[in-house]
């Protein structure tokens, strides 16, 4: 079963536990799915209808890593300041609930220090 495979590839122990399994994805394209649990069955559950909408198809399985996302954040910020021509005065950043789970709180004050230098106040 698929549970049994994604267990085995990531090294996590049973019991399930959302933040340790929070940095783990599934990648279908450029869609990002985050795993909601393993079913009695062994069958992986998922936050995302990705898999039945698209039917049989490739995944990857893409581990994060908050240093990567932060860095992520900037490069497309980086990105979108210079396709405009006035100074950015604020920042939108939008990261979904499993990917946040991977965030301590040192994490978090970093990303708030990077979200600043790249948009000051």
């Amino acid at each position: 079963p698929a549970g049994n495979a994604l267990l085995e590839w990531t090294g996590v122990p049973l019991p399930w536990v959302p933040k340790v399994m929070s940095q783990y994805s599934l990648a279908f394209g450029d869609q990002l799915v985050d795993f909601e649990g393993i079913g009695e069955r062994g069958e992986l559950k998922c936050f995302s209808s990705a898999a039945a909408d698209l039917g049989s198809s490739t995944a990857q399985l893409v581990q994060l890593k908050p240093s990567s996302v932060a860095e992520s954040i900037r490069e497309l910020t980086v990105k979108a300041k210079s396709h405009v021509c006035f100074d950015a005065q604020a920042a939108l950043v939008v990261v979904c609930a499993g990917t946040s789970c991977l965030f301590s709180d040192d994490d978090m004050r970093k990303l708030e220090v990077l979200i600043n230098e790249l948009a000051p106040e």
